[in-house]
């Protein structure tokens, strides 16, 4: 089996790790012409660090993170509107830099599947292959598609689906 992801953000590349941990062969397709993740920080809750322990990342992005105990909301002026204690998990929850995160993410995946200036444009499809269109030219073609980047890819114009439908080895 062959997946292909369109989308090298952190869903992107987070689901191509997951995929080849269980050995399959994924190639994720991304726009730019190298990773690289736009924003400041993010919350890493127990559920998504959870995740990280299972694919193996998790001490090498604790490694470059804070833990955190308790989510707290402040106004403006520092003000702590909220404070609540966080409880006690096996993971802790982490505060991280989105490019901490996704290179992290992209260290459990072989080089050789990220294949970076490769821009989307249309997906074809049969009964057991669907065809990937890009602008440079080149067909890839894969026994399914996950669409970890629903909007930048413009896969909602491409498929009019509202929602992603999940199949037993595709997605799209």
């Amino acid at each position: 089996m062959s997946i292909g992801i369109i989308g090298g953000g952190i869903g992107g590349v987070a689901a191509a790790a997951a995929f080849d941990k269980f050995g399959v062969h994924v190639t994720v397709y991304e726009r730019a012409h190298r990773l690289q993740e736009s924003g400041a920080g993010m919350m890493l809750w127990p559920n998504a660090t959870r995740v990280l322990k299972n694919l193996g990342l998790l001490d090498d992005i604790a490694a470059r993170s804070g833990t955190t105990h308790h989510f707290r909301v402040r106004a403006n002026c520092g003000q702590v509107l909220v404070d609540i204690p966080l409880g006690d998990f096996h993971v802790p929850a982490l505060c991280t830099r989105r490019a901490d995160l996704l290179a992290s993410l992209q260290s459990a995946v072989p080089a050789e599947r990220i294949l970076c200036g490769r821009d989307f444009k249309y997906l074809e499809t049969n009964k057991s292959k669907i065809r990937g269109h890009f602008a440079d030219g080149p067909v890839a073609e894969r026994h399914g598609a996950s669409l970890a980047e629903i909007r930048r890819a413009g896969m909602r114009r491409v498929t009019q689906q509202r929602y992603v439908r999940l199949w037993p080895d595709w997605a799209w």
